[in-house]
């Protein structure tokens, strides 16, 4: 591969390849999500753009890339009526004016994000599964990079909303190989490492053969439209990719489904859970 002098805007392609497990659910499994956005709502679904480097450079892309992808869902959700009461109710507690923000700094801190290095495509899809979601209300993005990765601000309540959500969804994610991403990408918004960025060509980003050093949503097919953390102009955070763009085989879905809150698991499945796939 040619090597090329880049910014590392957060994904770690080592780590990428060091945290992936069989238990991934490469391939197609990984079960039906409840918010599969039809491809024309996608982009208007999309959740308000804020940049990673406000202050200081976070390299938390991959942890945005999937709250982008979470918000998205959730508002779907709520506009189309497909929630039932209890989990209606509880996202009240995460909306700003009227639509849902998440934490990325929870999910960043949870994954085990380097405010140096980043963090894999994975690690993120892992930690919201693991940890749940915090309201961005509680715990924003701040300008300095030691503050924002500092855990002495994750309060009780922080930590309780957390687990309640894990009490309401389920969170799950699978991996897929590049092959199958536009097959995918007709049902589902999904979440890819590649290049970040070659110069655009009349306003379309070409395919280049560098390694993945981002991590953003790519919504749209056959026509590859992108949404990340770094603006195109001023509030505008979509850009339009090449038809052959280089994901280099990363790709990931991100599953929602509900539970039954106060409903205790029987032993099949402690058992599923404990053997089960963590994603």
């Amino acid at each position: 591969m040619k090597k090329v002098k880049k910014v590392n805007y957060g994904l770690n392609w080592q780590k990428e390849l060091a945290h992936r497990k069989p238990t991934d659910y490469l391939g197609a499994a990984g079960g039906t999500c409840i918010a599969q956005i039809p491809l024309e709502e996608r982009e208007m679904s999309l959740p308000e753009g804020e940049r990673q480097n406000i202050g200081s450079e976070k390299l938390d892309c991959a942890s945005r890339s999937v709250n982008n992808i979470m918000e998205a869902k959730l508002n779907w959700l709520i506009k189309n009526d497909k929630l039932p009461k209890a989990q209606l109710d509880f996202l009240q507690k995460y909306l700003v004016n009227g639509k849902v923000e998440l934490s990325d700094r929870w999910i960043a801190i949870k994954s085990g994000t380097d405010p140096d290095s980043g963090n894999s495509l994975v690690a993120p899809c892992d930690a919201l599964h693991n940890f749940g979601i915090v309201p961005k209300s509680l715990f924003p993005q701040v300008e300095s990079k030691e503050e924002y990765y500092g855990t002495e601000n994750i309060t009780p309540e922080i930590e309780k909303l957390a687990k309640e959500s894990l009490t309401l969804f389920s969170f799950k994610y699978a991996r897929l190989n590049e092959s199958e991403m536009p097959q995918w990408l007709q049902k589902d918004m999904l979440n890819v490492g590649a290049y970040a960025w070659p110069a655009p060509i009349d306003g379309e980003y070409p395919r280049v053969p560098y390694q993945p050093n981002h991590a953003f949503v790519v919504f749209n097919t056959p026509l590859y439209m992108a949404f990340d953390n770094y603006e195109e102009s001023e509030g505008d955070f979509v850009k339009k990719l090449a038809s052959d763009y280089d994901f280099l085989d990363t790709g990931y879905r991100l599953i929602i489904s509900l539970k039954t809150p106060g409903k205790k698991m029987s032993w099949l499945d402690l058992i599923k859970a404990f053997f089960g796939n963590h994603g």
